[in-house]
């Protein structure tokens, strides 16, 4: 027990640790701590070193199944370094990997003279054309204007006399510079005369995801032999399946033909369920508002969700849409909200023209400036 008193008696008077100690582990500390960090690093980046160089053995795999000659895959390698893709394999994988990557080339192409920057654009051209990366699928999102089939109708908005006016375009061609589209129309076919230069709100219309806007400009303006119109690519495109630009408040009464989900056996669903008289019913509703994808409705009974209707309004402003089509996506609370489908773009065109009549210059902007859900 007197061992452990004078043990006691020890601790009672030891030195208190000098302040150097304290700093000389927290020194060490902080060292160790660097030294893991500089060692994730290093693995990280030999990492992305070694799956670029896989990539870049991807690529020129890929290049010669394909039957690019040697100087066109040094090129392709060269637009992977400058565009900085992680994987350069996917260059010649992915029609939207090549789209984005090419979109980053353009922008440094356009700042060459003209005759070089066509050289640019003919080669790449060349380059899809052999790889035949034109268009995406049917069953892909577009992610770019590069994929607007030829033949399409690009909308554009412009503000005349605080009013809106909708312009309507035909896609002729498109290649990795612009969209050549024909002079825009008005709703009566007259043409628009717009200079180069002019900044755009542009739209189109998608099966797979709805509306579609991107920000334009008009490159050049030929006006020898056929009018044509050079329009800047749209590579950062604003989708929201749900809300459309092109939406108004209305207050129209029609008639709807309803068919409901559980007695439809046709997939997908089309104008044949509505052969049956059988399993079809006659409602009165009051249509609220109305835009390019879907309408919306006062609560009805009987209404379900997935339940398919058909317009039937005869004698009113939207006898235009008579029999036209769409499926139930929400019903509940005061208003049932169905989509369109199977909508032409010649029907598609007819309705934006009705509705632009109904949203002023103030809401369209701010609309604009909501970012897309």
């Amino acid at each position: 027990m007197e061992k452990h008193n004078s043990v006691f008696e020890l601790l009672k008077h030891r030195n208190t640790t000098d302040w150097h100690v304290y700093m000389w582990l927290f020194v060490g500390m902080l060292l160790v701590l660097t030294l893991l960090y500089l060692g994730y690093k290093w693995r990280l980046k030999s990492q992305q070193r070694h799956n670029r160089e896989r990539g870049f053995k991807i690529l020129e795999r890929l290049g010669t199944e394909k039957g690019l000659s040697f100087e066109d895959e040094v090129k392709l390698a060269h637009i992977a370094e400058v565009t900085k893709l992680k994987n350069p394999g996917l260059l010649l994988d992915s029609v939207a990997v090549f789209d984005k990557a090419v979109a980053t080339w353009m922008r440094q192409a356009m700042m060459l003279p003209w005759l070089k920057m066509e050289d640019e654009v003919a080669w790449l051209k060349k380059i899809r054309k052999q790889i035949d990366f034109r268009y995406l699928p049917e069953n892909v999102a577009p992610t770019t204007t590069r994929e607007l089939p030829r033949g399409g109708k690009v909308f554009a908005i412009v503000s005349f006399e605080d009013t809106l006016q909708l312009l309507v375009a035909t896609v002729l061609g498109l290649d990795d510079l612009s969209l050549y589209l024909s002079p825009f129309r008005q709703a009566d076919q007259e043409l628009v005369r717009l200079r180069s230069r002019h900044d755009l709100w542009c739209f189109f219309w998608s099966s797979r995801g709805g509306e579609y806007r991107f920000e334009s400009q008009i490159l050049k303006v030929y006006t020898i032999a056929e009018p044509l119109l050079l329009v800047a690519h749209g590579d950062h495109l604003h989708h929201d399946l749900d809300h459309s630009m092109f939406t108004c408040e209305v207050d129209i009464d029609v008639k709807i033909a309803l068919a409901s989900a559980g007695q439809v056996d046709v997939v997908p669903p089309g104008a044949k369920v509505f052969e049956d008289e059988a399993v079809l019913k006659t409602l009165s509703v009051h249509i609220n508002a109305l835009s390019s994808m879907w309408f919306r409705f006062d609560f009805v009974e009987g209404v379900g969700k997935e339940d398919l209707v058909r317009i039937q309004a005869t004698g009113t402003e939207l006898e235009f849409m008579s029999g036209e089509m769409g499926q139930v996506i929400r019903s509940g609370g005061r208003s049932i909200f169905c989509r369109f489908f199977d909508f032409t773009e010649a029907k598609r065109e007819q309705l934006l023209h009705f509705l632009v009549d109904g949203i002023s210059v103030e809401t369209f902007q701010e609309r604009l400036r909501q970012k897309p859900r």
